[in-house]
Formats: C-alpha cells, structure tokens, sequence
C-alpha cells in the first residue's frame, strides 16, 4: 500500500493497527472522573494514574492529591477507575446509607492467608455472613465504652509515627 508516496507494508499496517487499538483498549476508561465534574489525577499508558506506587511514601502521595484536588479526586489503576475521597458525610453515606449499592468492593489479591478472610477483603455472601456474626458487636453502646482505648492507641501510633518520621526519612511504604 502506498501513502503520499511511500510504500508501507500490509504488515506494518496491522501492526499500526494494532498498536492503536491497544492505546484505545488502555485509554477507554480515562475521562471517567472529569466527565462527571470530579477532578482526576492525570493516569500514564498501562500503569494508569501511580506509576510509581512500589517507591512512593503512598500516604504522602494522598496528602498531595488531597491538597491539590480537593476532598474527593479519581485516579485509574491501569485502566480501572478509582475513587478517593477524604469526605466523611461521602463516606458515611455509602458504607452505611446506600450501603446496598456498594457491598463489593475492589480485590486487593493480598497473598496473605491471613488477611484474605478480613471483613474489608470478603466479597457477597461471604461478607453477608461474616458481617451478620460481627455486627452485634458493634453497636452505639460497645464503641462508647471502647473509644478511650482506642483512643489512646491513635495517641501511641501518632506519636511513634511523629518520632520516626521527624528526619523525613522514615515512613509508610508499600511493599511487595
């Protein structure tokens, strides 16, 4: 095939092709948050919106999109659309109040046997059931009388996480 003068092969032709519809298969989903009035952190080809997720300090990372896109920003996990949001009323609203609309949540594929029966893990019917056993040990009146507790363990964490993390060099990193 010829195009203004220069012959290109049939096989390069799929290969551009292909390449093409693999950047629209990647790039489909992106727009999703700023379509719907949401500001969004600008995702790269594949790796979506954390290219470096193994070697940032991930809760600095949030602190800085908080900070610069508001209380509630979208991010893609390669081509998954993700929301994040630091607004308690948002938050209440779906774990509690339209909380059937959102029972499954993402898979986080955790290796540890350990973790991978978590509440926050569970998926259907499962979660059903498992949630069903634990809520009576949650209500108004058992977290009242666990608060100080808890409390002052946040008390404890914040204040080895303020100690650690005065020379900048200590933090919280994602690991694998």
């Amino acid at each position: 095939m010829e195009f203004h003068g220069v012959e290109i092969p049939t096989s390069g032709l799929i290969f551009l092709a292909f390449l093409f519809l693999l950047y629209k298969y990647f790039t489909r989903t992106w727009g999703t948050w700023s379509s719907q009035g949401i500001p969004e952190v600008k995702p790269w080809l594949v790796v979506g919106s954390r290219p470096t997720i193994y070697k940032d300090h991930l809760h600095l990372v949030d602190l800085e999109h908080r900070r610069r896109y508001g209380r509630t920003w979208g991010e893609y996990e390669g081509r998954r659309p993700v929301l994040f949001t630091t607004d308690a009323e948002l938050v209440k609203l779906v774990t509690v109040k339209e909380f059937s609309f959102f029972s499954d949540r993402r898979d986080l594929d955790l290796k540890q046997e350990i973790f991978q029966d978590s509440l926050d893990q569970l998926q259907g019917e499962k979660w059903k059931a498992v949630r069903s056993l634990l809520g009576p040990g949650f209500t108004g009146g058992r977290m009242k009388t666990t608060a100080p507790m808890f409390l002052e363990c946040a008390k404890t964490l914040t204040e080895i996480l303020k100690r650690d993390g005065a020379d900048g060099k200590k933090g919280l990193k994602l690991s694998r």
